[in-house]
C-alpha cells in the first residue's frame, strides 16, 4: 500500500511539474532577430555571390539563421505598413531584400511587447537614404531568382 502511495505522489508531481513546463513554454513570447545575436556576418555581395554559385550548399548554410549583412542601401519599399531595404549586391540584377515589419495588434498579442521594438526599427527603415552604408540582421529564408537574397523580421544590427 505505501509502495503505491508514493508511486501516485511521484507520478502526480511530475505531472505537475510538467504542466508548469508547458504553461510556460506555451505563454513565451517568440523571439525576434532583435533580441538574438547574429549566428554569421556577412557582406551583401558576399552572400549573394554564394547563392548565385551554389544555392544548394547556400541554403544549408544560411536559411533559418539569423545573419547580420553589411551593404549600401540600393532601394527603400515603403508600404502602408512595412518597409523594405534593397541592399546592393555589386551584381546588376540581385541584390538583398531585406523586410522590416510594423506590428498589427494581432502581432502584438503574440509578440507582445517586442513589437514595439520591431515598430522603430521599421520607422529608422524608411528614413534611410540611397547610398547609405547599413548593417541589418535577420532571418535568411532563401534565394529568389532575378531578386536575390531575401532577409525577414529584420533590424539593425548595431554591435
Amino acid at each position: 500500500m505505501k509502495k503505491w502511495k508514493i508511486i501516485l505522489i511521484s507520478f502526480l508531481g511530475i505531472l505537475g511539474i510538467s504542466g508548469f513546463i508547458i504553461a510556460y513554454l506555451l505563454n513565451k513570447e517568440p523571439d525576434l532577430p532583435t533580441n538574438l545575436p547574429a549566428e554569421i556576418k556577412i557582406t551583401a555581395k558576399a552572400l549573394n555571390t554564394a547563392f548565385s554559385e551554389n544555392e544548394t550548399a547556400s541554403n544549408k548554410k544560411y536559411n533559418d539563421k539569423i545573419i547580420s549583412v553589411t551593404g549600401i542601401v540600393k532601394e527603400v519599399l515603403k508600404d502602408e505598413k512595412n518597409t523594405t531595404i534593397t541592399l546592393d549586391a555589386e551584381d546588376g540584377m540581385n541584390a538583398v531584400n531585406c523586410s522590416f515589419f510594423s506590428c498589427s495588434e494581432s502581432d502584438k498579442k503574440t509578440f507582445g511587447k517586442n513589437c514595439d521594438l520591431a515598430d522603430q526599427e521599421n520607422e529608422k527603415a524608411a528614413s534611410l537614404k540611397i547610398g547609405q552604408s547599413v548593417t541589418i540582421k535577420g532571418k535568411c529564408t532563401g534565394y529568389l531568382m532575378l531578386s536575390g537574397v531575401v532577409l525577414n523580421l529584420c533590424c539593425f544590427d548595431n554591435k
